[in-house]
C-alpha cells in the first residue's frame, strides 16, 4: 500500500463521514426500536429511566382481564403504538416516534423522553454496532 492511496481514501472517508455514519444507523435501526420496546415492557422507564409509574386500578383491572401485567405502565395494551413505531436517521440524528394515533396523547401524558434512548442504549449502540462497522471500513482504506 502507499501512503498516498491511504491518504486519499481517508480524505475520501472524512468527506462521506456522515453519510457513512447514516447508512450504518439506518442498516440497524432495529436496535433503537427493539431497546425502547424492550426497556418500556421490562422496566416501564422513559428515555431519561424515569419510572412511567402504576395502573390506577380501574386500568388495572381492565390489563388483568386481557392478561397483560399490572404492575407497571408499559404504554403497551392494544399493541398500536408498539406497532407503528418507526426510526428517522438524518445524518447524525435519530428519531424514534409512532404513527399511532395516540402517540401525541402519550406524549402529553408521560413526555417526549418514552421515545428516547438511555444513554447507555446509545452507547451500547455506538460500542457494539456503530465502531465495529467503521473500523470494518478503516481496515480497508489504501486496499
Amino acid at each position: 500500500m502507499i501512503l498516498r492511496d491511504y491518504i486519499e481514501d481517508l480524505d475520501l472517508l472524512v468527506d462521506d463521514f456522515e453519510d457513512i455514519v447514516e447508512e450504518i444507523v439506518q442498516d440497524h435501526k432495529g436496535y433503537f426500536l427493539f431497546a425502547l420496546k424492550r426497556r418500556l415492557l421490562d422496566k416501564g422507564l422513559d428515555g431519561d429511566l424515569n419510572f412511567l409509574g402504576r395502573y390506577s386500578e380501574t386500568h388495572k383491572k381492565a390489563r388483568e382481564k386481557k392478561g397483560l401485567q399490572t404492575t407497571k405502565i408499559t404504554l403497551r395494551y392494544t399493541g398500536e403504538f408498539f406497532d407503528n413505531m418507526y426510526v428517522l436517521v438524518d445524518g447524525y440524528s435519530v428519531l424514534l416516534d409512532s404513527s399511532a394515533e395516540k402517540t401525541d396523547k402519550l406524549l402529553t401524558s408521560y413526555g417526549d423522553a418514552i421515545l428516547e434512548m438511555t444513554e447507555a442504549e446509545t452507547q451500547k449502540f455506538i460500542d457494539t454496532i456503530l465502531e465495529p462497522e467503521l473500523n470494518k471500513i478503516i481496515s480497508k482504506l489504501g486496499t
